[in-house]
This record gives structure tokens, C-alpha cells and sequence, in this order.
């Protein structure tokens, strides 16, 4: 009988593997069904492989023949891996050498897929995770939660078995969410007090938590609430706890971070001008063992007297030449890959980070004993983290923020500019739970220590405290067993992202990773609880689900394009299905995001731009499923998706005093020339982002999850950063304890967290779930966001501010109208795909990485808006011409002219630059005649006789790439290809037999590209919608269509792969039309009426120039008009290669 929940003793195997998105050469079975609870897996073994390795086989060969080696066999490593729509949820361990395998490895997997097949996939390790072969079991035999088991031939790429007699025994049960035993009881029914099981660390019962908002909360800047019994919620200030705690400790202070900076002051209240490094070296001369956990950036180095800040500017080297000579000591921990290549080990060096962040002392426990509390949470002891819930930005530059004004959205910093405010979430841990914070420290500080366990090299290790040596302090044991008439006592678990090349401890046989409940990767043990936490969580969750978090993005499998990218965690998907199922049976369920209004750095860079398209993405597919739910249960009349699911962000505004008026305008004046960048731009606006560095979610006001995790793939996979987190609840104060909505301390959290963003404090508030609770926030969310753009400068009360995008009622996400660009910085908000970025799935924690992973890119300018009134173009976003009026639609930015009649001459070019007010530094400069060359070298060719005095230096604005207008807006592009005359008819036939006009028109796009050109499938989406083609009632559906096409036409071998993802390149086919006997190349001839492909023979005949392609919508750039008058000389265009024909 298979276990109805999660089984403590069961690998817990998640989305996030680090193999990611899996890859297989055929599929069967098309019906796709949704999976949506736990698969319980065994993987038994294998028979018959085939050996993959010739090397291996020709050294069998050779052992074989030796005297004394009997009949044993060298051959390969073998795994499985199990996969559901195309995302890796399980993997066995590797077994060496055998043909015959046997894994007997347990899986109880979470699902939310939709799919049509469990695929069993059977891989080589010893040669790059060679495919050797794969079962797949459809989805239609388990549905009904029958077990199925047997044993599988495993077949090849071609269909047929990989070798004769080769199989894989195996067992596999679907357990349908409504069965599993949590469902639908909330997290406070658990009398048992399992917590989340099968996971490393269990539930500890019996202890006190103290939650954070921010790193201070002065003296009654918060308003009062009342919790149960007419207590009154107290607001912790965290940085003010820790700066006690650690002057406190008698024993030990043990610290771990992503970034601790020495110079960082933790008080800012007028006490002590005590520095962070001061105080911990003032306790170690006490006798206190001081470690200092911190990770390594590789970048950042001090070699010879010469010293780098490196790519995250986290000081780690600053700080370790401070303690030097000190008793304190710092161990530096860089992100090891452990087994693998040496290219994989750098890139997962540089890539990806030590990211927990954690204090722990010995404290006081009364009758002269001493316990272990910890803290955990978002914040690290550095620079830029201090802040209040008021959030200023400009005026405590010259006090408490007077040496710690971060703001990494500017490249330079900037006198006058607006610091980045900063809110995050932490917590402080007593009790039992404190000591598995502590194991996590010590496995961590045992392996960095000696990362290849070499006995001799014990320095460090010794350095750790025996605490059961010392009498003085209590062990988990000793404490106090926890009663059931506490009221006030919570039940805390301790959940990580890690795996064994950062711990000690994990084993070295991997077949007891279930005993421990760890997951089996390639090479690495992975303990992914955070990641089953909040699986868990959203699942058992009745009423409402509140996130803070700096990323939110994944699920990817499930998105209607990219669904390959490998953002697999489960999160989104598993709130968008709880939703869902709330909406079937008829109750309220609300959800409510808060995120950054972009993430840290510059908006306009690529790895930003990238993020914010996956983050685009991901809420897409929430919506668009919420809105199937209502009208499939005829709700959508009633309902649309933002009643039940809403994203938000946090920004400032401060209306100067008299004496900063006054230094703002003589600054502004003295920088009259930069009056259009962004430092000018929100020193004169006054406003900037709240940066949201939360990593926390609140359910029904009872469970709270707070950690370092981000919500994206880096933070949950496990293999990635390594991530601490805690989930806490009080089981007095729930909802199955008080029949009712429960008032404990989480509920207070929630609603001082509200009260600092709102601003006020409601009794709607008290039932978040409710229609008029999700109402009445997005109203105040929406006029905060008017305030925050107005071009009036007030005060704001409230910080909330909704998610600066259109939520239609059919769930489809849009720009807002007159707003695609993050006010003052620039940056389109949904993102873009067309910027090239290889970590598609990751993120960073501060901007220097970005910096340097992006070409360096100037300041972006706003677009003028009094040009573009001017066009009835305040609605602009991203334009090209669409195919049925002269409105702009989604599209790339171009440089063009300032007024009117310059602006409706100017040169149109198929512009890179995805976002409004970015310039791409690979054509756009940024003055005079570097500018206007950069133009003419990208396109290939040059403009005669146009005044470079026209060009605008300063601001990009969108192209007037409409139709309806006499002249041309851009020739076509040439091509130098050489070929022979008879290579046309080829490309005739071919051309004919493609089966829609779709594809052809298409086809006709692609040729106006150079040759070998990377084609972003994502500008032929637009161009092609401006000519008319890809006419759907949605932009997905035509992203669709586009896609299909493209897959077409290379399937046709018209098309090539691109060099670039997401895009594409001319066939050297191309190469074989006709030239003209002097070599002139390629012309495409634009606007003509012809319909059909020209005849060859006319083609080569037209007076000694051959035109190759004409067609009577070429480009979108060349309008709807068929053009029979040569443009003016001024704005003609020729290109090289190419004639302009009238």
C-alpha cells in the first residue's frame, strides 16, 4: 500500500535537479493529462546494457587477456533519470561498471505537470551523460492511482531497443493531491507534529521565534496591533537584537554570509559608533571563539599588494586583511562543483554563490546556563542593508546613510542621486531549532576547512567549540521539553539548498541517501527541503498565500514558449493550481507578490532584461491558467484573475525640504547637460524603488517560511547557491486550533508588514482572502502607483505600489498604457528575449556580476513624450507598424529625430535594442558622427546626403516604422552570395512546395537579413506582425505560430540554427541564387504588387541586375503602400549591393 503522504524515508526528489531540462529523441503517447500530487518511483535495475565507452571495451578486451583477471569486465557508468514534461523530478546514483545494474531506489516525487509519459531515462555517465536509451510509461496507465510495475525494453533513438534484451524494472504510482493526507487540512492540523517530512533537518517542538521586518524598527514608527487576548504584537528591530546577542556571547559567535563587512555599523542610534569588525575583535580578546564563514568570490583578490573588489563587491578581501592579525577567524568559502570538469568547476565557481546568511551565539538560559540561538534570515552584515520601514531616500544621505549610500542601478556613483532603500525579512531561532542551525554551520566550516579531507590539515577544523565539552552550555537534549499549555510556543524546522560539495556529514555511499533524506545528482548528494517546504506549504494553504521575495520566477516547463529553459521548481505552478482548485470548488483563495520593482542593477542590461522576461513569463502562465479556471466554471463574468492572484512592488517619494530644494537645483544646474539621465532624472523626480530583498512567505497567517531562497531555480535546485531557510509556526494560533482566523504572531507579522507598505491599517486587512480585502489593496497599490509617477513631488504615506503591468480580464499580461519602461531608469518591465545572456535561469545579489556579464552600456535617456504626442504615440512601447493602423506595437527602439518633421523623416532600422530608452552599444553610439555611423555599419550601408545636425544626441525614441507614408522608411538589406543560375529553380521548388503563405512570407522576411546573421525568431514575430502576418487575437498565439513556422522552415532546410539562442540564420542555400555576371549581390525589391514568385527568366534579364526576391510586403519598415516615387535626396538610402527600384 503506498504511503498517502511523504514518507520520511523516501528520496524526496524535486524539479530542481541540476540536469535540469531533459532531452529525449522521440515521445509517445499525446494525451496530456494533468499530474498534480506525488509520484512514488522505485527504480530497481537494469539488464543488458549496452557498453557506450569504446575505450572501455577495447581495455576489457585487454584485461580479459591478462593472466590472473579473471572474467571482470570494464564498462560504463550507469543512471536513471526520471523526467515529466521534459523536467527532471528524480535521479538514481551512478553504479560503475556494470551491464546489469541494480539501483532498488525510492522515490516520492511532487508533480504538478501536465504530461503524457513518465520517462525513464537510461544514461552513460563515463562520456558527457551519453543517452543510452528510454522507457516511457503513459501518463493514462497511472491516472487512476493504480500501481504499475514491471520490467521495460529500453529503446533506442530509432524506436527499437537499444540492444537485445535490454530492460529496466521499475514500479511507479500516481497519489492524486486529494488523496494525500495534508490536503486540505492546513498546516496547524498536525497533531503529530511531522512538520515537513522526509527532510534532513525534522521539526523541532518547543521553541521561541522573533520575526524582523527590515534591519530597524525605531520606536513607534508602526502602529499598534492587537493579537489574541488583547496582546499587543511587538516589532523586533534585528540589527539591534544581533549587536546585542554578539555582545552578549560568552562562548561562541559564529557568523555565515554571502557578504560581512568589517566596517559595517550595526547601531545607528546615537549609542555607539561601534563597527561590526571593532566589536568582534573586542570579544575574541575576551575569549569568545569567533568564526567568520563568508564566500569567496573568485573575483575578488589581493595578490602582491594589488587588489581587486571583484565581480559582487562584497569586500570579502577588505574584510579578511582586517582580521588578519586577530584572533578572529575568517575562513573564505568559494562555490566548489566538486567531481567534474575543469570548465564546469569554474563556471559553477564564478556562477554561482555561498548565499545563507546566519548568526550564531551562546546566550543566557537562566540558573548559570547558556543555550544556542540563531539567526536567519535575508539580511547580510553589510553595506547597503540597513533600513527602516519609512524607507527614505534622500534624507539621511547626510547622517545615518552618510557612508553606506548603495545604489547599484547608476554605474557611477553620484552626488545627489537617491540611496537604493532596502527591505528584507529575518529571524531569530531559540530552542532546539537554533542547534540544527548550528550543525549547519559546522558541517559547512568542517568542509571548507578541508575540502578534500586531508588528515593533516586540522587548523580550522580544531577551531570549531566542543560544545558538549562545555558544561556550561545546554545540548538540544538539555532543553527544556515543551508543554502543551505554552501558548506562546512555536514549532520550527530548519530546511537548505546544498549538496556534499559544501557539507560534511552527507555519506559517501550514495545508496543511504534516502536514510537521510537526500536527493541523488551526478556526483553530489542534494538536500532540497526548501523546495519541499514551500511545496508543501502552498498545498496544504486554505485561505490566502502572502510572498515577499526578490525573484519570482519558474515552473518554466509549463510555459507556452521556452518551456525548456529549466526553471523547474514547482512554486508558481503550485500556487497557480491551488487557485485553480479553489476556483472549481467555489471558495475564495488570495494571493498577493510583493517583488522589486526590477532586480538590483542596471534595468537596462542584459542579464536584467533576461530575468524580467522569465519573471514575465512565469506570471503569464499564472494568470492565463486562473482565467481557464473561471471559464470553465462560467466565472470569468463575475471574476477576473487579479481577484484572486496580484503582484506588487515598493518604491519612495520625498518632496524636498527648502534647503535641499536649493542644493537639488544648483546641482541640476550645473548638470544641465545630463538633465535626461537616469541620476538626473530621479534626483529631479524624487522617487526610486523600495528593493525588495525578501526571501519569505506567510500562509493562512499562521506558517511563515523565512531563509536566504530566492524563488527562481539557483535558490531551490540545490546544486546552485546554497540557501538556509526556516519554516515556523505557533500551534495555539491556528486556524484548526481556533476554528477561526487565528491572531498569533505570524498574523501580527503580516499585518505590521502591511502597515509598513500600506501605510494604514484596516479591518479589512484581518481576512486577506476576502474579495473586498484583494480589492481594496490593488485600489490603494493603484493610487500609490499614480502618486509614484505623478509629476507632482508629495510625500508618499504608502509604499505599496501595484506591479507596473496590464492584467486583462482574459489574464493576459501587457505593458501598462504610456508606461513600458520603469520610469526615470529606463528598462522595458515584461523584459526581453532577444538579449543573449547564458545563465537564462539565474540572478544575482548585487550588479557588479552584471556589469561585467553585459557589454558596457552608456546611460539610457527617457523617451520624449512631447515627440511622440505629437503622432498620437503616448501608447508606444515597443513599435513596429501594425498591420491594420499606423499604432505602434510591441517592438525594438531606434534612434531617430527630435522634432516633428525630422522625426517623421527619419531613418527606420530593424533595431536589437529591446527596450525603451536602451542603446545597444553593438550600432548605437552616443554623439554626432560616431552615432550616425554606428547606424550605417550595422545595417551595411550608407546614407548619402542626410544632415548629421538633425541626428538627436541625447534621446532615443521608437521609429516611425508606420505604413500610409509615400517614402521609403529603410531600402532593403544585400547580401554578397555567390551561386549558380540554375540554383534559383531549386530554390523556386522549394519554395513552392512550402505549405502556407504564412511560411513563405516568412522565408521572404528572412532574406532581408545578411547572410549568417543570427535572426532573434522574436524580431520576425514583430516584423512579421507588422506585414500582416501571424494575425491571432493574442500575441501568445502568434508567438506560437512564429515559432512553428520557423521550425518549419528549418525542418524545409531553408533556415539553419542560429549561433545565438532564439534565433536563427539564412541557409547556405541562398548562396546558390543569381548573381549578375559583374558580382553584384543580392537585391530585394520592396513594394511592388507582384504575388507570385518572379519568373526566372524575367529575373535574369531586368538590365543586367538581377533581382532575386520580390515580393509586395518585403519588410515591415517599408509600409503598406507600394511605393512608386523615389524618396527625396536628403533621405535616400542605398545600400551596398542592392538598388533602389521605383
Amino acid at each position: 500500500m503506498a504511503n498517502l503522504g511523504y514518507k520520511g524515508s523516501l528520496s524526496f526528489g524535486g524539479s530542481g535537479h541540476a540536469q535540469g531540462q531533459q532531452v529525449v529523441p522521440f515521445e509517445s503517447g499525446a494525451l496530456k493529462l494533468l499530474l498534480h500530487g506525488s509520484l512514488v518511483i522505485c527504480v530497481n535495475e537494469a539488464k543488458n546494457l549496452p557498453n557506450m565507452d569504446a575505450f572501455h571495451k577495447t581495455l576489457a578486451n585487454i584485461v580479459a587477456r591478462l593472466p590472473g583477471t579473471g572474467s571482470n569486465k570494464i564498462t560504463s557508468d550507469r543512471y536513471v533519470t526520471v523526467s515529466v514534461a521534459g523536467a527532471v523530478v528524480g535521479r538514481t546514483f551512478v553504479i560503475s561498471n556494470s551491464e546489469n545494474p541494480v539501483w532498488e531506489q525510492h522515490f516520492d516525487v511532487p508533480v504538478a505537470h501536465y504530461a503524457s509519459q513518465v520517462r525513464f531515462v537510461v544514461k552513460d555517465s563515463d562520456v558527457g551523460s551519453q543517452l543510452i536509451g528510454v522507457v516511457a510509461i503513459p501518463v493514462e496507465q497511472i491516472y487512476s492511482g493504480m500501481k504499475v510495475e514491471g520490467t521495460y525494453p529500453i529503446l533506442g533513438s530509432n524506436g527499437k531497443p537499444c540492444k537485445p534484451g535490454a530492460a529496466l524494472s521499475l514500479s511507479i504510482q500516481y497519489i492524486p493531491i486529494e488523496k494525500l493526507t495534508f490536503h486540505n487540512n492546513g498546516v496547524g492540523l498536525d497533531p503529530d507534529h511531522q512538520g515537513v517530512p522526509g527532510t534532513y533537518f525534522p521539526v523541532r517542538r518547543g521553541g521561541k521565534v522573533t520575526l524582523y521586518q527590515d534591519a530597524h524598527v525605531p520606536d513607534g514608527c508602526l502602529p499598534s496591533i492587537k493579537l489574541d487576548d488583547n496582546v499587543e504584537y511587538e516589532h523586533g528591530s534585528c540589527w539591534q537584537d544581533i549587536f546585542d546577542a554578539i555582545s552578549q556571547a560568552r562562548h561562541l559567535i559564529y557568523i555565515v554570509g554571502w557578504s560581512v563587512y568589517h566596517k559595517v555599523r550595526l547601531l545607528r542610534d546615537g549609542r555607539t559608533d561601534c563597527m561590526l569588525g571593532d566589536l568582534l575583535k573586542i570579544k575574541s580578546q575576551e575569549g569568545v571563539r569567533v568564526l567568520l564563514l563568508v564566500w569567496e568570490d573568485p573575483t575578488s583578490t589581493s595578490i602582491m599588494g594589488y587588489k581587486t573588489d571583484g565581480i559582487m563587491q562584497t569586500n570579502v578581501e577588505e574584510t579578511r586583511r582586517f582580521f588578519k592579525h586577530s584572533s578572529v577567524q575568517v575562513l573564505l568559502c568559494p562555490r566548489s562543483a566538486g567531481k567534474g570538469s575543469w570548465v564546469k568547476k569554474q563556471e559553477v565557481g564564478i556562477i554561482y554563490t555561498h548565499h545563507q546568511k546566519t548568526v550564531i551565539v551562546d546566550a543566557d538560559a537562566g540558573q548559570f546556563r547558556r543555550k544556542i540561538i540563531a539567526f536567519v534570515g535575508g539580511l547580510d552584515l553589510c553595506l547597503g542593508r540597513y533600513d527602516t520601514p519609512e524607507h527614505p531616500i534622500f534624507r539621511t544621505l547626510q547622517t545615518v546613510h552618510m557612508d553606506d549610500n548603495h545604489n547599484p542601478t547608476f554605474s557611477d556613483r553620484v552626488v545627489g542621486c537617491p540611496r537604493q532603500p532596502w527591505h528584507d525579512l529575518h529571524s531569530k531561532i531559540e530552542g532546539p531549532a537554533a542547534y540544527d542551525i548550528l550543525a549547519n554551520f559546522q558541517e559547512r566550516w568542517l568542509k571548507a576547512s578541508n575540502p578534500r579531507g586531508i588528515q593533516n590539515l586540522k587548523a580550522h577544523e580544531d577551531a570549531l567549540l566542543k560544545i558538549e565539552r562545555i558544561p556550561e552550555i545546554m545540548g538540544m537534549a538539555d532543553l527544556p521539553q515543551p508543554s502543551e499549555d505554552d501558548l506562546e510556543a512555536w514549532d520550527a524546522q530548519v530546511f537548505r539548498s546544498i549538496d556534499s560539495t559544501s557539507v560534511r556529514g552527507f555519506p559517501e555511499n550514495p545508496k543511504d541517501a534516502s536514510s537521510m533524506n537526500l536527493v541523488c545528482g551526478k556526483n553530489v548528494l542534494i538536500d532540497m527541503s526548501i523546495h519541499a517546504a514551500y511545496v508543501k506549504a502552498i498545498r496544504t494553504a486554505q485561505h490566502f498565500i502572502y510572498i515577499e521575495n526578490q525573484y519570482f520566477l519558474g515552473s518554466s516547463y509549463n510555459w507556452t514558449l521556452y518551456n525548456d529553459l529549466g526553471a523547474n521548481n514547482l512554486i508558481p505552478m503550485e500556487i497557480a493550481l491551488k487557485i485553480v482548485n479553489k476556483i472549481k470548488a467555489n471558495e475564495r483563495f488570495a494571493v498577493y507578490i510583493v517583488i522589486p520593482m526590477w532586480p538590483e542593477g542596471v534595468p537596462t542590461s542584459t542579464p536584467i532584461q533576461r530575468i524580467l522576461f522569465w519573471q514575465h513569463k512565469t506570471m503569464q502562465m499564472m494568470y492565463e491558467m486562473i482565467y481557464k479556471a473561471l471559464l470553465e466554471a462560467g466565472l470569468h463574468n463575475r471574476y477576473c484573475p487579479q481577484d484572486y492572484l496580484n503582484f506588487f512592488c515598493l518604491g519612495n517619494r520625498e518632496k524636498p525640504s527648502g534647503e535641499e530644494s536649493s542644493s537639488a537645483k544648483k546641482l541640476n544646474e550645473a548638470n544641465e547637460k545630463e538633465a535626461n539621465t537616469p541620476q538626473a532624472l530621479t534626483r529631479k523626480n524624487r522617487r526610486f524603488m523600495i528593493y525588495v530583498h525578501s526571501k519569505g512567505m506567510i500562509v493562512d497567517d499562521e506558517y511563515v517560511i523565512i531563509g536566504s531562497a530566492n524563488i527562481n531555480q539557483r535558490s531551490m535546485d540545490g546544486t546552485r547557491d546554497t540557501e538556509i531557510a526556516m519554516g515556523a509556526y505557533q500551534p495555539h494560533h491556528t486556524w484548526a486550533r481556533k476554528l477561526s482566523s487565528p491572531h498569533g504572531k505570524v498574523y501580527g507579522y503580516r499585518m505590521s508588514l502591511w502597515a509598513e507598505h500600506i501605510g494604514l491599517v484596516e479591518k479589512c486587512f484581518k481576512q486577506p482572502e476576502s474579495l473586498e480585502c484583494v480589492q481594496r489593496v490593488r485600489t490603494l497599490s493603484e493610487e500609490n502607483w499614480s502618486q509614484y509617477i505623478a509629476n507632482e513631488v508629495t510625500d508618499m504615506k504608502g509604499h505599496l505600489l501595484k506591479y507596473p503591468v496590464e492584467v486583462s480580464p482574459t489574464g493576459k499580461v501587457e505593458p501598462l498604457p504610456g508606461c513600458a519602461a520603469f520610469p526615470d531608469v529606463g528598462g522595458y518591465i515584461l523584459g526581453s528575449s532577444d538579449v543573449q545572456f547564458t545563465e537564462l535561469t539565474g540572478d544575482f545579489e548585487t550588479t557588479g556580476d552584471v556589469r561585467s556579464m553585459a557589454s558596457p552600456q552608456p546611460e539610457p535617456a527617457p523617451v520624449k513624450n512631447d515627440v511622440l504626442s505629437g503622432f498620437g504615440m503616448e501608447d508606444a512601447r515597443r513599435g513596429i507598424v501594425a498591420h491594420s493602423d499606423h499604432e505602434l506595437a510591441s517592438t525594438g527602439i531606434s534612434r531617430t529625430f527630435r522634432d516633428e518633421d525630422h522625426f517623421e523623416k527619419g531613418v527606420a532600422l530593424p533595431s536589437t535594442s529591446p527596450v525603451i530608452g536602451q542603446k545597444n552599444d553593438e550600432f548605437l553610439n552616443t554623439r554626432g558622427e560616431d552615432n550616425h555611423r554606428g547606424f550605417v555599419t550595422h545595417l551595411g550601408h550608407e546614407t548619402q546626403n542626410t544632415d548629421e545636425n538633425h541626428l538627436e544626441e541625447e534621446i532615443p525614441v521608437p521609429s516611425t516604422e508606420f505604413g500610409g507614408l509615400d517614402e521609403w522608411n529603410e531600402a532593403a538589406q544585400a547580401f554578397n552570395l555567390e551561386a549558380e543560375k540554375g540554383a534559383f529553380h531549386s530554390l523556386e521548388d522549394t519554395y513552392h512546395s512550402l505549405e502556407s503563405d504564412d511560411a513563405k512570407s516568412c522565408f521572404l522576411l528572412c532574406c532581408l537579413f545578411p547572410e549568417n546573421y543570427d535572426i532573434p525568431i522574436e524580431e520576425l514575430l514583430k516584423y512579421g506582425i507588422g506585414i500582416g502576418l501571424f494575425q491571432y487575437d493574442s500575441m501568445q498565439e502568434a508567438r506560437d505560430r512564429a515559432h512553428s513556422v520557423v521550425k518549419y522552415l528549418k525542418a524545409s532546410r531553408l533556415l539553419l540554427e542560429g549561433t545565438k539562442e532564439g534565433c536563427v540564420r539564412m541557409t547556405d542555400d541562398i548562396r546558390n541564387l543569381a548573381l549578375s555576371e559583374e558580382g553584384d549581390g543580392l537585391l530585394v525589391k520592396a513594394g511592388c504588387e507582384l504575388e507570385e514568385w518572379p519568373d526566372a527568366e524575367a529575373v535574369w534579364s531586368q538590365g543586367g541586375r538581377k533581382c532575386i526576391i520580390s515580393y509586395k510586403r518585403a519588410a515591415a519598415a517599408l509600409g503598406k503602400k507600394r511605393c512608386s516615387v523615389v524618396p527625396e535626396q536628403d533621405y535616400s538610402v542605398s545600400c551596398m549591393n542592392a538598388i533602389i527600384i521605383s
